[in-house]
């Protein structure tokens, strides 16, 4: 969990931003959207809750060992 005003919190925001304007620099537009969708959800909200999502190469999804959260 990290709150918006956790150091955390300010390092995920100026990486967006700097991750935003290389996007824009090199004419990327998804990835200049994802860092702009990423940045308006750090201002509106309050805290974050971030989970990894793994995935094996060799998974398949019909035995149990498929894409996982943790």
């Amino acid at each position: 969990m990290i709150h918006n005003f956790s150091s955390e919190w300010h390092l995920m925001k100026d990486a967006g931003e700097n991750a935003r304007d290389a996007a824009i620099s090199s004419c990327d537009e998804l990835e200049e959207m994802i860092c702009t969708e990423m940045l308006e959800a750090l201002e509106l909200s309050r805290c974050l809750f971030l989970m990894k999502y793994t995935h094996q190469a060799t998974s398949n999804i019909h035995d149990g060992n498929g894409p996982s959260l943790t």
